[in-house]
């Protein structure tokens, strides 16, 4: 959606900020702020505007933290620091921070698709990041929430690695070097999967915690796993404070790097490096620049230093090619980071994490997420703020302003039952889903839209697919323009197998809202089922061109263009889906076929038996590669 302004004779006209940026479009929203695609009208530079949210401009402790932000990125002037161009309050009173925009992708989505990655690639990321903190340190300012979603990945400089460190809000400003104090006495804040022990404990943070934090990430990058996982919050500060970290044990890692990582996760802040430049130093000896493969492409882009909201569910999903079912298998994501920010008051951790949304079936991340516990809202974050954005944690669109819940009470309710159903899926049964369904019951006679809507979801996910259906028809009564309400009854009735009635009700959703991705593939999975699959092959090009990263889309297309003869494109999109996710024994069983089928003998031979390997039954495949192919095994390769 594009703020707009009507001009006298009634046109729309690009929002114009300050005399001199046009508003181009929303880049993102999250629970504070909100970033739009701007241009500087003179000089016709891009660049991206983040904004307070209205009313937080005159609360102190946030506007500290814009401020402060502002400042410290201002003191350093790094080239590897995100460039702050101007700041500026509106005639509204609506405060304003320009930056550079960045076309890229975070260090997060990478370390998910990609991880463990090369030690050389690790050093070349590494080296920036300590660089650039060095800069920071040099200045007086303090990081503290240092973590692959705070840093940047573009593309300059003959490398696709190179690093913009964004997010200075809570950082810590030497009073010399202009800083104010943007926390108050006894709040620890940070995020706990990176957080140094000496911050966890509330202590006196110095330079030194940036390179715990640093060395937690560097570990990450290599192992693909955190140095610690803990059911909760507060035990992974625990960790963090008490626990050594398992060995890092990464084949062909030299002996040096290894040394250095470990240094860096000290519990002593006077254990760690000297400095982030003797850290550059040492990284330095290991780094290459490191150029993206076609495979490397993640579909991030245009982000700054704001959590966008990010559409999941579609990339949580696999196709089991031989079933025409979906299958949970265990594959990276680059969606399915946890998004969380510790607060910790007078020694109580909790903390606030946004839910996960799902199609038909849900799926598993192989990465552990963190596990939270439902916290208490800061006082300048609205109970309506924080229902919107786990609205579109879900990967629903927005709820239209007229059909918005605002009572006080039953948004306190639908939160705490957003939280219960966020890990949950269609059919899952799990004591949170009978919780969430009990809390919403409590509401009585409360029906507004999004109480339906909830109600829906959680008979979904207890297997109650009539009353899920129930629940979603009252909420698209009392707001025909619900999207979600819609696609939630399109799920419920494909449950029970009635795809066509699905079809129609996804497509109802996708009238009123184009880019509501889940309800895209799960119009796909409807058209599969139909047997319609010219159109199935339509929709998922929409689904991939909107994100290419999700490898259920491309072995469902991969599957729809075998249907239909269309071998080359059908092998094209299961090589594909097999390199983002090579655990799924369907995919790879339909690879072996649109490989022999395109004359690729020896190529069909390896995938059947990397079928056979996963667990497929009906893959031909015999050591040696002298491979028999059984009597009517390519009658049709994607149904049992």
């Amino acid at each position: 959606m594009y703020p707009v302004r009507v001009s006298k004779a009634g046109s729309p006209e690009r929002e114009v900020l300050a005399g001199r940026y046009h508003v181009a479009g929303l880049l993102g929203s999250g629970g504070m702020g909100e970033v739009f695609r701007g241009v500087h009208i003179e000089l016709g530079r891009d660049v991206a505007i983040k904004r307070l949210k209205p009313g937080l401009s005159v609360d102190q402790s946030v506007l500290k933290r814009f401020i402060n932000e502002a400042r410290a990125v201002n003191v350093i002037r790094h080239e590897n620091i995100v460039e702050v161009t101007d700041f500026f309050t509106d005639d509204e009173g609506r405060v304003h921070m320009v930056m550079e925009l960045l076309e890229g992708r975070s260090l997060g989505a990478l370390i998910s698709a990609r991880a463990p990655l090369p030690p050389a690639r690790v050093a070349h990321i590494g080296v920036q990041i300590a660089e650039a903190l060095q800069a920071a340190h040099e200045h007086g300012v303090i990081h503290r929430d240092l973590k692959p979603e705070n840093i940047f990945l573009i593309q300059r400089k003959s490398t696709d690695d190179y690093v913009k460190l964004l997010d200075f809000g809570i950082a810590r400003l030497h009073p010399d070097c202009g800083g104010i104090e943007a926390t108050e006495s006894g709040l620890i804040i940070g995020t706990p999967v990176y957080m140094p022990p000496e911050q966890a404990k509330g202590g006196h943070v110095t330079w030194a915690a940036d390179a715990y934090s640093l060395g937690v990430i560097l570990y990450e990058m290599l192992s693909g796993q955190w140095p610690f996982k803990r059911a909760s919050a507060v035990q992974m500060m625990m960790a963090h404070i008490a626990d050594p970290p398992p060995p890092l044990d990464v084949p062909g890692l030299p002996d040096g790097f290894k040394r250095l990582v470990e240094s860096l996760l000290a519990k002593e802040p006077e254990d760690r490096p000297a400095s982030m430049r003797e850290i550059a130093t040492r990284l330095e000896a290991w780094a290459e620049h490191t150029r993206l493969t076609e495979s490397d492409v993640l579909p991030e882009r245009g982000m700054s230093d704001t959590q966008m909201p990010q559409l999941l569910g579609a990339s949580q999903q696999t196709w089991d090619l031989a079933g025409r079912t979906l299958t949970p298998p265990d594959l990276p994501q680059a969606d399915k980071r946890p998004s969380t920010r510790l607060v910790a008051i007078m020694g109580v951790a909790v903390v606030v994490a946004g839910a996960a949304s799902y199609l038909l079936i849900k799926g598993r991340s192989h990465r552990e997420t963190e596990q939270v516990a439902q916290a208490p809202l800061p006082p300048t974050i609205s109970m309506r703020a924080k229902i919107d954005e786990a609205i579109g944690a879900f990967g629903f669109p927005p709820t239209p302003s007229a059909c918005k819940t605002q009572d006080e009470a039953v948004l306190k309710v639908q939160l705490r039952s957003l939280f219960l159903l966020r890990s949950g899926g269609p059919g899952s049964r799990r004591p949170e889903d009978s919780e969430a369904e009990t809390s919403l019951r409590s509401l009585g006679s409360e029906m507004s839209p999004e109480t339906s809507l909830w109600k829906a979801r959680a008979q979904l996910q207890l297997g109650n697919a009539e009353a899920a259906i129930k629940h979603a028809q009252l909420a698209a009564d009392s707001c025909p323009a619900l999207a979600a309400a819609f696609a939630t009854e399109g799920t419920a009735l494909a449950l029970l197998g009635k795809h066509q009635e699905a079809r129609a009700k996804y497509e109802q959703a996708l009238r009123l809202a184009p880019e509501y991705l889940d309800a895209r593939f799960n119009l796909a999975v409807s058209e599969v089922t139909l047997d319609d699959w010219r159109a199935a092959i339509d929709s998922l090009s929409l689904v991939i061109d909107e994100n290419p990263q999700l490898p259920g889309a491309h072995a469902l297309r991969g599957q729809a263009y075998l249907q239909v003869g269309e071998v080359e494109s059908a092998k094209l999109d299961l090589e594909i889906a097999v390199r983002i996710a090579d655990d799924s024994a369907p995919a790879w069983f339909a690879l072996g076929y649109a490989r022999k089928a395109t004359g690729d003998t020896e190529g069909a031979s390896e995938a059947y038996c990397r079928a056979h390997d996963l667990g497929h039954t009906r893959a031909p495949c015999s050591v040696g590669g002298n491979t028999e192919w059984p009597e009517g095994w390519q009658d049709d390769p994607v149904r049992p």
